[in-house]
């Protein structure tokens, strides 16, 4: 699973992220926002005894503070969640950001927790840069599948799968819409499929609801 943040409205719509995360960039509260979200991501975990993973994002800003590491192990042994049940999703840009952020990173890895990285393709990450993180899961977005039409794009697909598998991830290719994309994508390589074709995003008291 893929833990997804909405703010409920008064008349029961939801507020996505593109618009309250700007308060949040000004009021510069990603730190608290995001620990906010891992707890209720770690309790929505142990209320099914954690038998799943669950993906859950973070901004760059609290993995490349000082201590983020910590807070997170702290957070999910308070909850008592099992870390292997839980991964840390960043975007590859901010694999980027120096030093701190691979301390924090590899510390997490070290100690069970998944590492999922995002949007590899929009990144200028080498196989080798990504390999140092050794991430477990590396997203592929849509735009990369959506159009696919010949040989050589195929081909072009086909070896971004195949450099991410040299890095021992497993490719996702997330925003899969339809049975045509899914095997597509399949075809090519990918481990692990997301998006509409198999679930849109909707709410669950427990992971055993959606399955």
């Amino acid at each position: 699973f893929e833990a997804l943040t909405r703010l409920d409205g008064e008349d029961e719509s939801d507020t996505m992220p593109a618009e309250f995360l700007k308060k949040i960039k000004e009021q510069n509260l990603f730190r608290k926002f995001d620990m906010f979200v891992f707890k209720k991501c770690c309790e929505w975990i142990k209320s099914d005894n954690d038998n799943f993973v669950v993906a859950c994002n973070f901004s760059r800003e609290p993995l490349t503070a000082d201590g983020a590491a910590e807070r997170i192990v702290k957070t999910a042994d308070d909850t008592g969640v099992k870390h292997g049940s839980v991964a840390v999703e960043i975007t590859a840009a901010a694999l980027k950001d120096g030093d701190n952020i691979c301390r924090n990173i590899a510390a997490l890895k070290a100690l069970g927790f998944k590492i999922y990285v995002d949007d590899f393709e929009k990144s200028d990450m080498s196989a080798e840069d990504l390999a140092a993180f050794r991430p477990d899961v590396v997203k592929l977005g849509r735009e990369m599948f959506v159009n696919i039409k010949t040989r050589e794009e195929k081909q072009r697909f086909k070896n971004t799968i195949e450099l991410v598998k040299k890095t021992g991830a497993k490719a996702l290719c997330e925003g899969v819409e339809s049975k045509e994309q899914a095997d597509t994508v399949k075809e090519l390589g990918c481990d692990m499929l997301q998006g509409y074709y198999f679930y849109k995003p909707t709410r669950a008291e427990k992971p055993t609801d959606l399955v």
